[in-house]
């Protein structure tokens, strides 16, 4: 079939009938080459290039679609927008609150084992794991308030430190722990016990982990962290795009 029009044609330019509504279930809708950018009508593969046609959505996107998304440097994103290293943030933050209910630690005596969340051990004997979630409920309100790129940027330094916190605390509590069984253990007639690490440490340790990763990665607007961008695919030949498909 005749070729239609370039990619740069909007959909709203295309003919009427063609790539929208019920046309597009027919086999004679239109289809893009996701190498020339062609698109065709009633045909499954560009006949320059033998790739698979594909639809109009599925192009990969230019550098200057993915530029067109990053928003002005005195712009503010959405609270809830997970790019620019927040998602990482803001998961590691949900990370250290749910820690917080889990185990922290395991002490067993003969055989007969006890576990402690944080929230237990904060509320009894170790007020500074309460470290934990308000380092978490922090870190989102500094999501929820530096929005601007500069602003993300600005705060990458804090941000890597709350989130080294939570493991110094946790840390600290674990090391007094160890030391109050040891000298319970060596009183005279007392059992052995015996502590362990409780799964909420690991969890806390995997939420500093993905904060540190976000802290780096906060305020980033490289467009190749958005996805494909057209410009890889230019890059290959047209037997190297075929072979990925």
């Amino acid at each position: 079939m005749a070729t239609a029009h370039a990619l740069s044609a909007t959909p709203d330019e295309l003919p009427l009938g063609s790539g929208r509504g019920e046309n597009m279930s027919d086999d004679a809708r239109i289809l893009f080459c996701p190498f020339c950018r062609e698109c065709f009508e009633g045909e499954a593969r560009c006949p320059e290039h033998e790739l698979a046609l594909v639809p109009f959505e599925k192009l990969p996107r230019t550098a200057e679609d993915l530029a067109a998304e990053i928003p002005r440097e005195d712009e503010d994103v959405s609270a809830f927008d997970g790019r620019f290293g927040r998602g990482f943030v803001a998961g590691g933050a949900l990370l250290f609150l749910i820690s917080f209910a889990m185990t922290f630690v395991d002490i067993s005596v003969q055989g007969d084992a006890t576990g402690f969340s944080g929230f237990e051990a904060a509320s009894e004997r170790a007020p500074n794991l309460w470290t934990v979630p308000f380092v978490g409920a922090l870190l989102v309100a500094i999501l929820v308030r530096r929005r601007s790129l500069p602003k993300m940027r600005g705060a990458r330094l804090s941000v890597l430190l709350l989130g080294l916190a939570p493991l110094f605390a946790i840390g600290y509590s674990y090391l007094r722990v160890l030391e109050g069984a040891a000298m319970l253990s060596a009183s005279p007639g007392a059992s052995a016990m015996n502590v362990t690490p409780g799964l909420g440490i690991f969890v806390a340790a995997a939420g500093t982990l993905v904060v540190a990763y976000g802290a780096r990665k906060l305020g980033t607007a490289d467009v190749r962290g958005f996805g494909p961008v057209r410009a890889d695919l230019d890059a290959r030949s047209p037997i190297d795009a075929k072979d990925d498909q």
